[in-house]
């Protein structure tokens, strides 16, 4: 009678050999993944306030408009051309403030892939 003292499970081990790679093979391509993420998420933050950094600031928007507000007192200009003025000064506001909440939005998407996000406050 044999004993299997010395038994070798060749089968199990080459099982868990292929379990181990493939878990290799998984992880690799989930840190790919994210730092994809990390480099697209990266790219639309500086994107965006570069663009912000373009646009004219509150201050000279409101300064435009007081001088605007001015010729329209004096009568030099139609009020039609005044409302469409204000038409575009609220469509300025609303893209300003789209391009602050894309880049807000990009910037915690940065966070939370470097797991900072709970430390940093926004």
């Amino acid at each position: 009678m044999d004993l299997p003292l010395y038994q070798r499970n060749q089968g199990a081990r080459a099982l868990a050999r292929n379990e181990a790679r493939r878990s290799e093979v998984s992880l690799a391509q989930r840190e790919r993944e994210l730092s994809a993420q990390w480099t697209t998420w990266l790219d639309v933050y500086q994107d965006a306030v570069a663009s912000l950094r373009g646009m004219p600031t509150l201050e000279q928007m409101e300064k435009k408009h007081q001088g605007m507000e001015s010729l329209f007192e004096r009568g030099l200009i139609q009020s039609a051309l005044i409302i469409e003025a204000h038409r575009q000064m609220t469509d300025f506001t609303e893209s300003f403030n789209a391009q602050e909440l894309r880049a807000l939005e990009a910037l915690w998407s940065v966070y939370v892939l470097q797991g900072r996000a709970l430390e940093e406050g926004i």
